[in-house]
């Protein structure tokens, strides 16, 4: 009974106590003791309900009976789309982890409470894995179609991948269960991590087998390489701006002499006749300007004027792409188009002013240190055996890494020391995705930005050859080296690669002609994250 009900029919009591408060005293005071039987009861039953509903929504129940996804012959519950939401969000989390904040995501709050330009953050993810779901559907149902089904391998593959989340959940003292509802949500098990991973397996199956399947020409590379010369064709060069200073109160002609100041030492420093001259000037000019800002600034610098200076320089370098064609009604890029203008040579320079309707002033000079290039050198094949390490609680520490990794190493030289010996150390023991290929890295590219510069470094040393095996040790992991021998020219396989990938997205893409995929949006916001 509501609280507003109770208090009328107290109001009313009262008025009839003034009338007849005697004769009616014992039958009002049971009428106040059958209200307060009836809203404890009422009471009871709702905690009751409570108390049922978080019972079986621990069981799981709800998340594997709302299906949010499916296709005639296949179905994506709740718990499976948890599992892959969860997965998408911890891989964007560990690739990104040093730019977290830049992101604005906070890994402490609910994803659902964290802004995402005009949703959130748990709608960009739930968006990632919708369209992977889907992708999945659409491959199991062809593989079904094309017969192709879980080898002993496959089903080995996956009792492994589980053994290791119990082995991890052991290690933090965490029974299964509790790993899995801390990872994921209450209520998930493992049959819902081995549904999943068998459609993602099944899947990855067809697309690998469609994949294999297409072959190039070298005249098809190169039509993609034609088409798509933004991916391939770069240039190096040195740019540093100059900006017009002035207080925002000044007057006209203060601004004029700020902009013609800022004006002169860009068209100075692009008046140089070799790189090395603008380097020079470049110098000259940082190391004036840190002088004057240490004399105006007490406190004590971590590094030396040169040091300042030439981190600086190394801060002006850069790569441009080729210019992708702008789309409709955007202007092209003016630096773009002279950098790769026909003709451009290296010392070629250029002074980018501000624009007509600038409200602010500043101009930049330019100088091409490498003119319009593509990589053409021949790339590495290699296999690798990944041992990381890290310094939480539980994790393997960088000693233990390096001394595993010594340890199959000399194993690796107390036996045949074949290639097809170390493939089978790097299947046995690599923590790599590529591992059931015995850490096969085909055409690896001479790449810092997505490959441990120690690797790449022992990888293209001149000296390399066939063979030659080592350890590694990176910044977070250890890798026990085979060098197999060398690749395809970079750009090929670069191309190769590229247009492989975007066939087989159209093609996995295409299925949907064939296979209709039903969702529900609104299902797949009662995940938790």
């Amino acid at each position: 009974m509501g609280k507003g009900k109770r208090s009328r029919e107290q109001r009313a009591g009262k008025r009839e106590e003034m009338k007849i408060r005697a004769a009616k005293q014992k039958r009002r005071s049971k009428i106040k003791k059958i209200i307060g039987v009836c809203v404890a009861a009422v009471a009871a039953l709702g905690v009751a309900a409570i108390i049922v509903y978080n019972t079986v929504a621990a069981t799981g129940y709800f998340l594997r009976n709302t299906v949010v996804m499916s296709t005639d012959n296949y179905k994506v519950d709740n718990a499976m789309f948890t599992y892959y939401l969860k997965n998408e969000y911890n891989s964007f989390v560990n690739q990104y982890s040093n730019y977290l904040s830049m992101y604005g995501l906070d890994t402490s709050v609910s994803l659902k409470k964290q802004k995402y330009g005009d949703s959130t953050w748990f709608d960009y993810f739930m968006t990632q894995t919708k369209d992977e779901v889907n992708d999945i559907l659409l491959c199991v149902e062809q593989a079904n179609a094309e017969g192709l089904t879980l080898s002993d391998e496959d089903k080995a593959d996956i009792d492994e991948a589980i053994d290791a989340m119990k082995n991890y959940a052991e290690s933090n003292n965490l029974t299964f269960s509790q790993y899995l509802s801390t990872a994921f949500d209450k209520g998930i098990n493992e049959q819902d991590v081995r549904r999943a991973m068998e459609y993602s397996t099944i899947a990855s199956k067809y697309y690998e087998k469609y994949s294999d399947s297409l072959e190039y020409t070298d005249a098809d590379l190169q039509a993609y390489f034609d088409d798509n010369k933004p991916d391939f064709v770069k240039a190096d060069y040195i740019s540093h701006s100059f900006s017009a200073s002035y207080d925002s109160d000044a007057d006209d002609a203060t601004i004029e002499k700020a902009k013609a100041d800022a004006k002169a030492k860009a068209d100075a420093l692009a008046a140089s006749k070799s790189v090395d001259e603008f380097k020079q000037k470049l110098t000259e000019y940082l190391t004036e300007e840190e002088n004057a800002y240490r004399e105006q600034n007490d406190e004590e610098p971590e590094n030396t004027v040169d040091e300042a200076v030439a981190e600086q320089i190394e801060q002006d370098a850069s790569t441009m792409n080729y210019p992708e064609e702008p789309a409709e009604g955007e202007e092209k890029d003016e630096v773009a188009e002279w950098m790769f203008a026909d003709g451009r040579a290296v010392g070629n320079t250029y002074v980018k002013e501000p624009a007509e309707d600038a409200t602010s002033f500043t101009y930049t000079a330019y100088i091409v240190t490498k003119a319009a290039y593509f990589d053409d050198y021949k790339t590495v094949n290699v296999r690798n055996i990944l041992i990381t390490f890290g310094d939480g609680e539980g994790e393997t520490t960088k000693e233990q890494a390096q001394k595993k990794a010594q340890e199959i190493l000399d194993k690796y030289n107390a036996g045949e020391k074949t290639e097809a010996a170390f493939e089978q150390l790097a299947k046995d023991n690599s923590e790599a995705s590529n591992a059931e290929t015995g850490g096969l890295i085909e055409n690896l590219p001479n790449d810092t930005e997505n490959n441990p510069e120690e690797l790449i470094s022992w990888c293209y040393d001149t000296a390399r050859k066939a063979g030659d095996t080592t350890v590694v040790t990176a910044e977070s992991s250890v890798h026990v080296v085979y060098f197999c021998g060398a690749g395809n020219t970079a750009w090929i396989a670069s191309a190769r690669t590229a247009k492989n990938r975007e066939d087989c997205e159209a093609h996995v893409h295409g299925l949907a002609d064939t296979y209709k995929v039903s969702s529900s949006d609104s299902k797949m916001k009662r995940v938790k994250a």
